[in-house]
């Protein structure tokens, strides 16, 4: 079809007139050599939904169809009619899947759109399931639509994020859309810990500031878990410079807090002397720290407590309100 012809299609597409035919189409082979003509008409479209079965026997109907997909697939009720004839469809036809994944910018922008690529991901493959993920990701600040948070996990169920989509992930503006860090909380869930150092350069060089966010402390958390051990060190040394403020604070704590879980042995023994430091310095302790500190104290064994214990006695006896008094009352009895 060339341009010229497409165009007097959309124009007439935009008209939707009534087929001057549609009241002949008795059974689907009425519309053989006429799908292209006819299927830009609602009442044409409606009788095709009610008259296509899907067998096998009605390849000749998608042949003809698949032309218009691209006109059809930028029209909310284009998309209504291919999601209707796409569940329909009995058997796999890998013609009519490239048609969708290469229609998938146009159709994720309706409902009825999302809905057709997650019908359809059990019939990709590797190639096209990547070429689905890299077009949603591209779009992932943008849509906005029902379906499409549902065709993301789709995408992140079926194929691993490899290097190189990481580095179009680390490309996209989150910190000015930090109401979609869910969407990087769950990439990293499913990410292996190459990928997840990749996409923690996203907050490598301005951790100072983005630490007093909640949203994105949520992100450092699910890095702390995810990452390699490299990525924890580089996490482990800013807590060590900022170490007050980071045990004071809300929400930076809660860094200190999940990094206790992933750290080496070697590492919790500089988060002890942290918080020795801290414990011997300080007059007054902020309300989570009971949470934060029986974390750590559970965290090592019980010799590695008595030890601690002893450092900070007898200081630690007249924090009588916290839990950290329960603590050094039974370990230094």
């Amino acid at each position: 079809m060339n341009k010229n012809e497409q165009k007097t299609i959309s124009e007439t597409a935009k008209k939707d007139f009534k087929s001057e035919d549609s009241n002949v189409f008795r059974t689907l082979l009425d519309f053989k050599g006429k799908v292209a003509k006819e299927v830009v008409f609602s009442a044409s479209r409606k009788v095709m939904v009610e008259l296509f079965t899907g067998a096998v026997s009605e390849k000749w109907f998608i042949e003809e169809l698949m032309p218009m997909f691209s006109l059809l697939s930028s029209r909310r009720d284009g998309v209504k009619f291919l999601f209707s004839i796409n569940l329909k469809i009995q058997s796999h036809n890998p013609l009519w899947i490239q048609c969708i994944v290469s229609n998938t910018k146009e159709l994720i922008n309706f409902a009825p759109g999302c809905d057709i690529l997650i019908h359809s991901f059990s019939s990709l493959n590797h190639e096209q399931t990547e070429t689905v993920a890299k077009v949603c990701y591209q779009n992932i600040f943008l849509n906005e639509v029902e379906g499409f948070r549902i065709l993301i996990d789709k995408c992140l169920d079926s194929s691993n994020v490899s290097k190189d989509m990481a580095q179009l992930l680390i490309g996209l503006p989150w910190i000015d859309n930090k109401q979609h860090m869910s969407y990087l909380v769950r990439i990293i869930e499913v990410s292996k810990p190459k990928v997840v150092d990749i996409i923690f350069s996203i907050f490598s060089s301005n951790i100072e500031q983005l630490i007093t966010d909640h949203l994105c402390v949520h992100v450092l958390c699910n890095i702390a878990i995810s990452s390699s051990e490299s990525t924890t060190e580089h996490l482990l040394v800013f807590i060590e410079n900022h170490s007050f403020r980071m045990i004071e604070s809300e929400p930076e704590w809660l860094l200190i807090n999940e990094i206790i879980t992933s750290a080496t042995y070697a590492q919790k023994q500089r988060i002890l002397s942290m918080f020795k430091n801290y414990i011997l310095s300080s007059t007054a302790f902020p309300n989570h720290f009971d949470q934060l500190f029986t974390k750590l104290m559970i965290s090592i064994s019980s010799e590695e407590r008595q030890l601690f214990f002893s450092s900070v006695s007898p200081r630690i006896l007249s924090f009588k309100g916290f839990q950290i008094a329960k603590f050094s009352h039974h370990h230094l009895a």
